[in-house]
Order: structure tokens, then sequence, then C-alpha cells
């Protein structure tokens, strides 16, 4: 994720702990051994799910992420009714004790955390009455994780009894309440239910990702096969698999760094874009509107606020410098940007008739989607 060593590393060791119990639980020894079966399933279990309906696949996380979380809101909540204390509860409604740095590098952690609930834009054509319903889904995603997050994270510092440098520095949270409960023997199964999460955050990515690979290729953007649609099912097989492969491809690239390195690379360079990209939006939404006389005052400001947030965010994770190799990150993230931007000056001036197709298209779908029940 973007952010600092520090923070970085905090996160980093919760997903080794996760790699090292499920290790334990399969009885194997590297520690990115599980990080790499849950990879593989995603990338047997995805297409196929891809290649029939994405609506298989979608439900296919939701119940593996209401299995996730309903484990480990019980565990969480039950050490909570041992350790309850208003005063603990109390001092975490102030920031008055908040450090600047590390309120910068809580709002990193959260855009990573966070990124994901507007997911389901992307399936606006496939959607019924789409005007209604996608944004019932945003909303929706964003005020359950948003109600999740603070209530998981208040309920973490009154299990640890409000000491939040042992909860902050503990690299298994999760282990040590198992203990408490004198349940360390569920570490391990625990562990493993919680890295359902990671599986479901995969298939997710994948089906997003494999939906914008099927829309570049449909535009030759890149290789013309990813816009092909499978015969029988009527889906992006061709992107869907890509997608699955480009998802192991990476991690495994990095084995070397280990899983800590691992997981704050790859995060870095997904949270850089996830910030760029929502930059552009809430310059672009507020212009959009006042476009269609559909604006206003709160929309103007809403964008403005979320613009400088994206800015403190970013500037929050190259500042202080991070040490090797998270401070050549920044650059390696700007060189793909460069690429991007020279693929399309490229179509501009060899392949217009593409972009202009592309307008057409996107307008197209505006209308066929708006209205549309």
């Amino acid at each position: 994720m973007a952010t600092s060593p520090t923070g970085s590393r905090s996160a980093s060791r919760r997903i080794d702990t996760i790699f090292s119990s499920l290790n334990r639980l399969f009885l194997t020894t590297p520690s990115l051994s599980a990080g790499a079966i849950i990879s593989s399933f995603s990338w047997s279990e995805n297409p196929e799910a891809g290649h029939r309906d994405v609506k298989l696949s979608s439900r296919i996380s939701l119940i593996i992420e209401a299995i996730s979380v309903t484990v480990i809101t019980i565990l969480v909540f039950t050490v909570v009714g041992k350790h309850y204390s208003p005063s603990v509860v109390y001092a975490q409604a102030g920031i008055s004790e908040a450090p600047f740095k590390g309120m910068f590098e809580g709002v990193v952690l959260a855009i990573f955390s966070f990124v994901g609930f507007e997911s389901s834009v992307t399936l606006g054509k496939e959607t019924r009455d789409p005007t209604k319903n996608i944004p019932r889904a945003v909303m929706g995603s964003m005020l359950f994780s948003g109600m999740f997050f603070t209530m998981m994270a208040i309920a973490m510092i009154i299990a640890y009894k409000g000491n939040a440098a042992g909860f902050g520095s503990d690299s298994a949270p999760l282990e040590t309440l198992l203990n408490y409960l004198n349940l360390s023997k569920l570490s391990a199964p625990v562990y493993a239910i919680a890295s359902l999460s990671l599986f479901a955050c995969v298939l997710a990515s994948i089906n997003a990702g494999s939906r914008l690979l099927f829309s570049m290729g449909r535009y030759q953007f890149v290789h013309r096969s990813m816009g092909l649609v499978h015969t029988k099912h009527q889906t992006p097989h061709m992107a869907v698999t890509i997608s699955a492969v480009l998802a192991i491809l990476g991690p495994v690239a990095l084995l070397g760094q280990g899983a800590m390195n691992t997981y704050g690379i790859t995060g870095t360079i997904a949270t850089f874009g996830f910030i760029f990209v929502y930059f552009l939006i809430s310059i672009s939404a507020p212009i959009y509107l006042a476009r269609r006389k559909s604006g206003s005052m709160i929309s103007m400001s809403l964008g403005v606020a979320g613009a400088i947030l994206m800015v403190a965010a970013f500037f929050g994770s190259v500042y202080p410098v991070p040490e090797y190799p998270f401070n050549l990150l920044p650059y390696i993230f700007l060189a793909y940007l460069l690429a991007g931007a020279a693929i399309l000056i490229r179509l501009k001036m060899f392949s217009p008739s593409i972009l202009d197709r592309v307008e057409l298209d996107l307008e197209g779908s505006e209308g066929a989607i708006i209205g549309r029940k």
C-alpha cells in the first residue's frame, strides 16, 4: 500500500501472519506458499466462474466475505465484552493526541482498505435499472465498509484495553485475542477463514480488471483478443483469463522479496493508481454535472475536498522519503503513466478513428443506461 515503511510493515506483518498460519494448516514451510495457494485457486476458479456468468463470481465473493466478516466480528466482540471500558471508548472520540504524520499514514491506509466500493459502476450495461441500483450499491458498500472499519478499529482498541501501541506492534492480533480466550488451537482455522477475504479480493479484482481489459480490447488499446466474447456464455473469457494470470505473475515475480515486501510493493503501486484516478474523478465529476446543468455548490465543494484529500494522501506516502525499494515506486508509477500517455498519443496520431469510436460508444452507453429499467 502507499504508505510509509512503518504503515506498510504493520499491515504486511498481518498478511505474513495469515500466510504463516495457513502454512501451519497446510503443513508447508515457505512463507509465501499459502499465498501461492490462494492465487492459484483464484486462477483456476475465477476463469471458470467468469466464463459462465459474472453473477456467479460476484455471489461467490459475497458469500466468502460474509463468512470471513462474521467469524472475525464474533471473535473481536467476544473479547470486547470482557474488556469494555467507557473511558477507552471516550478516548477514541478525540484526535488531539494523533500526530500529523500518523494521520497522513492513516488516510493512505484507509484509501487502500476502502477501494472497491465503486466497482459496481463498471456493470452499468448488465444491471437492471442501473440509475437506481448502481448508486444504491456504491453508497451501500461505502456506508457498510466505513461503519465496519470504524467499529472494528474501536473494538480492537477496547480489546487491547486501550493499548494502541501494543495493538499496532502486534503482528498477530487475532491470535492474541484467541489466546486470551484460551482458544489458541483455533488460530490456524481462524486465519484460514480470514484469508478467504484475500481470495474474495482477488476474485473481485479479476472481475473488475477483466471488464476493463475487455473494453480496451474492443478499442484496440490492447490486443483485440481481449475484446472477444465466449460463444456460449457471452462473457469476456480471454480478458478474465489474462487478468487471472497477471494477478499471479506480479506476486510470483517478487517472491524473493518475501511476503511483507511483496504485499507492500504491489499495494503501493496499486494505491498510487487509486489516488490518481480518484483525484481525476474529483475534478471531472463536478464539471460533468455542471455541463448537464445538474451541479450544485455541494457537488463542487465535495469535488474540491476530494481532490485535496487525494493530494494529501499522495504527499503522505512519499514524504518523508521511504526506504528502499519503496522510494523507487513513485518513479515506477510515473513511468507507467507515461507509457499509457504514449499509447494514447500514438492512437491520436495514427488511429484517431479509434478515439472517435470510444467517444461515440461512451455517449451511446450513457444514453442506453440512463432511463433503462
